[in-house]
């Protein structure tokens, strides 16, 4: 027969496997809690790590927005630049040009046109074409006339003061060939002053200066005067 379970040595045993478990769970809980705190900082480095990916991405819309602002400006002054290259075009090719209004579309409209040059501009011999602009409607349609030159076309307005009291002159009037954008210039230009004049307090101008005024502005009118032809300063597109 065996001997008897020494419970000294049991109790001894059951100690030590209660060290090394306490030891062990020891171990595990400092492992558990290095890794919380790896976590930890791991979330905290990804929280940095998104605050810069957001600052950049806001940068990167700030760039993006400036580069856009910086290609819209310079489309706009390219197609402005365009503009007025085209409008320059425009006006050169004008220039020589003169406009007569409410000349008959007939072989007779044509000889009264030739009538008129022969008087507000003698010295030459003017081509007249029937060029009419715009679509056909009930009214005759403008005439333009090309001119040798800008010198003419000044010397032929000077001399339409001639052409006063000439009765079957009387129904024409003469106009500069102005682009689109000139015609609007004037016509703003002639309101403003229309404006000032009426808003003026005091009118210090003798009669005489009123009285050219009135007629500088019947002058931009479409209406060709019942007494004489009239130099316009607006034109025809």
């Amino acid at each position: 027969m065996g001997s008897p379970p020494n419970k000294s040595s049991n109790a001894l045993t059951m100690e030590m496997m209660y060290e090394r478990l306490t030891a062990q769970n020891n171990e595990t809980i400092a492992k558990i809690d290095a890794l919380t705190s790896s976590i930890a900082n791991v979330h905290a480095r990804m929280g940095i790590i998104e605050q810069k990916i957001r600052l950049n991405e806001e940068i990167a819309n700030d760039i993006q927005s400036e580069v856009e602002t910086m290609k819209t400006g310079v489309t706009n002054g390219f197609l402005q630049i365009n503009h007025s290259i085209k409008e320059d075009q425009d006006i050169l090719r004008r220039i020589n040009n003169l406009i007569i209004m409410g000349a008959p579309e007939s072989p007779e409209g044509l000889s009264l046109v030739k009538d008129l040059f022969q008087i507000i501009l003698p010295d030459k011999q003017v081509l007249v074409r029937d060029h009419r602009l715009g679509p056909a409607n009930d009214k005759p349609r403008p005439l333009r006339i090309y001119l040798d030159n800008a010198g003419d076309k000044r010397t032929a307005l000077n001399n339409c003061k001639k052409l006063k009291g000439i009765d079957h002159l009387k129904n024409l009037s003469v106009k500069q060939d102005l682009t689109k954008a000139q015609q609007i210039q004037r016509r703003n230009e002639r309101i403003r002053k229309q404006k000032e004049v009426r808003e003026s307090p005091v009118i210090t101008r003798s009669t005489s200066q009123r009285r050219a005024s009135i007629e500088n502005d019947q002058m931009e009118t479409d209406e060709p005067s019942a007494k004489r032809i009239r130099s316009e300063h607006t034109g025809t597109k």
